[in-house]
């Protein structure tokens, strides 16, 4: 039986590869920005069809290979083979029964998508033409739509023995694989023979960069950026279609690099070949992509930065979206404790003449931090809003004078970075005072005597001429038990009760967006008849984490309203209390309140695919900082049908990083998990509230 005759004989057989293996090995699995160098002799671009690997390269709609017969006769036929089970070829039979005329025959024609054309073809092929037992006169060709002819074979070659061709320097929108009765000969009277190409590769020249069309969007509109900006933005193509979206940071390609639409992964590419990105599909992409984009800008450092998204198509032209200057500003200055004093009792009891040392700037964590600092005078009452600095006076130690008389000081500490400016102020210091009589504290320091005395002579040096007297400034009238603000329409509260509430807040709590910011409003009010209380200055205190609470303070308006703004971060809990007179040593009225943020923890896998046996790793951070020292406790998970259930524990580093191997041992059937991690419950020294991750997929075979 000739060979060929029998489809059971032409099941999968591995020797015809070897003739691919020069060709196989140029092909690699980086999905990195590829070489510049590519496969297209005009240079413009292209990209490669790796066909016959799946069976859609019969049907797909936009070109490919399709099978024909010019003979009704059916002992002529192509079989539809195309496909990795099948061997990964293109099958054509012909053994007619009855006579064939030359150039009558069968075969698979290839046409390019449109918007592109073939360059090259290269596959390895075997066949049988013109058997000696049948005097029939058969030829295997391979030629474009033109007519050239490639390859004319006459003869056999065995599937053991599979030769390669390799067709280059093409301008054509079709190539044709086919056996056919010699058209220079007689009519073939008998079986003409078989022919099969194995997994050809079309080098696809496409010449056409992508379109992109309208943007919107907050990264459009915001010049200052932070946490999750959004792109939403459409773009078009006319030949391989759209198969990436980039990024680039001051015209260096960031870390987003990646495919707009899977397509059921069709539009990931499977390696690369001489610079050419490797699909298997005639075209692989879309053409038409409108998408929203998510940028995590704590990825990019603070400071200003060029911006562009750049749309790749599959023979990777290039072509921008949008492009712009933002700041971005993740990690504005953050402290976590105010200065300290070297003697605290100076600072509660600031003399004119006696000077008062900081130990330090305080604590401030973020990036590319300038400090600056200031003494300031403020009233009788310490009033952050009424502190002016004092000109001069920016070192650790500052020696009140009698300009202080009767004020309180605070020291003031700026930070500055790309993303903001923030000042902590110290607690306002006593009043100051004059020393008591006869220590001298308030007079000029005694002038040192200059006068160089004359050689050998033992007289004493002449005094120093006494110091001026400062003048003498009354101080002012004892505040005592007065009043901090001002009763609207009244002189005080009845029994001296407040109520201090945060409004439009229901339990203590508001949850504020990851990256997002916020104000909540106070209202201070007398307890007894709901008369605002104005113009009153209150305590605030801040926590983050398990970190020491920043002090600051705010001023209530005409209706007693005070605006608290929440900065876009992290979680954290905020005491306010006011105090009613100037002598009080606590807060008569407080609130509290609770700002809960979500995390967001970023995670992926290294392997799509692999076998039992093999480990995943996965990788990830936490976003956000504020990770304490001993790092974070995360539950690594899997999906059982609708349900995550955990299967181990893990902590990040102080850097909030984390990764995990898991070695896959029971797999006894292809199946693809589902696995994640999640922030564990509980840890209050990290103020995020628990969260879990994306879900990374992972396919994995016997």
């Amino acid at each position: 039986m000739p060979i060929g005759k029998d489809p059971t004989l032409h099941l999968f057989n591995p020797a015809p590869y070897a003739a691919l293996a020069a060709l196989g090995a140029a092909l690699t699995l980086s999905l990195t920005h590829p070489a510049t160098s590519k496969a297209d002799p005009f240079g413009e671009g292209a990209y490669v069809h790796r066909s016959c690997v799946t069976a859609d390269d019969t049907v797909d709609a936009s070109g490919g290979w399709k099978a024909f017969s010019t003979l009704a006769d059916s002992g002529v036929f192509s079989h539809p083979t195309c496909g990795a089970s099948s061997g990964a070829r293109l099958q054509s039979d012909m053994f007619p029964t009855g006579p064939v005329s030359p150039g009558e025959g069968t075969g698979w024609t290839y046409t390019a998508p449109s918007g592109t054309s073939i360059t090259g073809i290269s596959a390895s092929y075997a066949g049988l033409s013109d058997p000696a037992a049948s005097g029939g006169h058969g030829v295997i060709q391979l030629i474009n739509k033109a007519g050239g002819i490639f390859l004319n074979f006459n003869g056999s070659v065995s599937e053991s023995s599979a030769r390669s061709i390799t067709w280059s320097g093409l301008d054509t929108q079709a190539v044709t694989w086919r056996i056919i009765c010699d058209q220079t000969g007689p009519a073939c009277a008998g079986s003409v023979g078989w022919s099969a190409l194995y997994e050809p590769h079309l080098l696809l020249a496409d010449r056409t960069p992508p379109v992109g069309g309208a943007t919107s969007g907050s990264l459009t509109t915001n010049l200052k950026v932070a946490g999750f900006e959004h792109l939403t933005y459409s773009a078009s193509d006319s030949g391989g279609g759209l198969a990436r979206l980039r990024l680039y940071v001051d015209g260096v390609l960031s870390e987003v690099d990646h495919v707009v639409d899977e397509l059921g992964g069709r539009c990931r590419p499977s390696g690369l070949e001489n610079g050419a990105w490797v699909f298997s599909r005639p075209r692989p992409c879309p053409l038409t992509v409108a998408a929203d984009e998510t940028l995590d800008t704590t990825q990019i450092a603070d400071g200003k930065h060029i911006l562009t998204y750049k749309v790749v198509d599959a023979a990777q032209h290039e072509t921008t979206l949008w492009s712009d200057e933002r700041l971005v500003a993740n990690h504005p200055p953050v402290n976590e404790q105010v200065s300290a004093f070297r003697d605290n009792s100076v600072y509660a009891n600031p003399l004119v003449g006696s000077a008062i040392e900081a130990l330090d700037d305080g604590t401030w964590t973020g990036p590319s931090l300038h400090i600056a600092r200031a003494w300031a005078q403020c009233d009788a009452n310490g009033a952050l809003a009424s502190c002016a600095t004092i000109p001069a006076a920016t070192g650790l130690e500052y020696t009140p004078t009698a300009a202080d008389v009767g004020h309180r000081l605070r020291l003031l500490v700026t930070a500055t970075n790309p993303a903001d400016t923030v000042m902590a102020a110290t607690a306002p210091s006593g009043v100051v005072a004059r020393p008591s009589s006869g220590s001298g504290g308030d007079a000029t320091p005694p002038t040192k005597n200059t006068t160089t005395p004359t050689p050998g002579d033992d007289s004493p040096a002449p005094a120093a001429p006494a110091p001026p007297l400062l003048p003498v400034v009354p101080p002012p009238a004892a505040a005592g038990h007065e009043l901090r603000g001002k009763v609207v329409g009244d002189t005080g509260c009845p029994q001296d009760k407040a109520t201090l509430r945060f409004e439009h807040v229901a339990g203590g709590k508001v949850k504020l967006g990851y990256g997002k910011a916020a104000a909540v409003q106070l209202q201070l009010t007398c307890t007894n008849n709901g008369k605002p209380i104005q113009a009153a200055h209150l305590d605030v205190f801040t926590r983050v984490g398990a970190g020491a609470a920043v002090a600051s303070d705010v001023a209530t308006d005409d209706a007693g309203h005070a605006t608290i703004r929440l900065a876009a971060g992290a979680g954290r809990s905020i005491s306010v209390g006011y105090r009613m007179y100037d002598d009080d040593p606590i807060a008569r009225a407080t609130a509290t309140l609770k700002v809960a943020v979500n995390g967001r923890v970023r995670l992926r896998g290294n392997h799509r695919t692999l076998r039992n046996g093999r480990a995943l790793t996965l990788r990830g951070r936490l976003l956000g900082g504020h990770v304490p020292r001993r790092g974070v406790t995360l539950t690594v998970q899997w999906r059982d049908h609708h349900r995550w259930r955990p299967f181990a524990q893990i902590k990040t580093n102080r850097k909030g990083t984390f990764s995990y191997a898991y070695r896959f041992t029971r797999s006894t059937r292809r199946i693809t998990y589902a696995l994640r991690v999640q922030v564990s419950k509980g840890q209050l020294d990290y103020p995020f509230q628990p969260v879990a991750s994306n879900a990374v997929r992972v396919t994995v075979g016997p």
